[in-house]
């Protein structure tokens, strides 16, 4: 799989809260800031949080191409999606746990039991995938 990874890093965003349905009512006439972090919300463990860029769509995995797969590499794989490392190449794949066994769930359904005998490595587990309606109505 093509992807890009980047390290975590703080940014903050602006969010203006107002009477509209998309948003958080709010009880005072006019609208509030307030600042909205996404890195807080996003990241458990900044030292082992990477940003990644889908560069091919999954769909089986609800992921689409240019989506931004927030990766987390101190969280234990059990029953999560995770980027793996495959026979020296990066995968997402499903870590299934049955029976006090894991198991690598393909996008086809297929259980594998991960044993000693396969080349397969869990770089991290997904924790979000962040979409862009944009890029997808733009065609970019």
């Amino acid at each position: 799989m093509n992807i890009n990874i980047k390290k975590s890093s703080a940014t903050q965003f602006s969010r203006t809260t107002n009477n509209s349905s998309l948003e958080f009512q709010s009880s005072t006439k006019g609208p509030q800031e307030s600042t909205l972090n996404i890195h807080d919300l996003v990241v458990r463990n900044e030292n082992e949080t990477y940003y990644v860029e889908a560069l091919q769509s999954r769909p089986a995995y609800g992921i689409d191409l240019r989506d931004i797969l927030v990766v987390d590499r101190s969280v234990v794989a059990s029953n999560h999606l995770v980027l793996a490392v495959v026979e020296g190449n990066f995968e997402i794949k499903k870590i299934v746990k049955t029976h006090n066994k894991l198991y690598v769930q393909s996008d086809t359904d297929n259980l594998i039991e991960i044993s000693d005998t396969i080349d397969f490595k869990v770089w991290g587990v997904i924790m979000w995938i962040i979409k862009s309606p944009y890029l997808r109505t733009a065609g970019h």
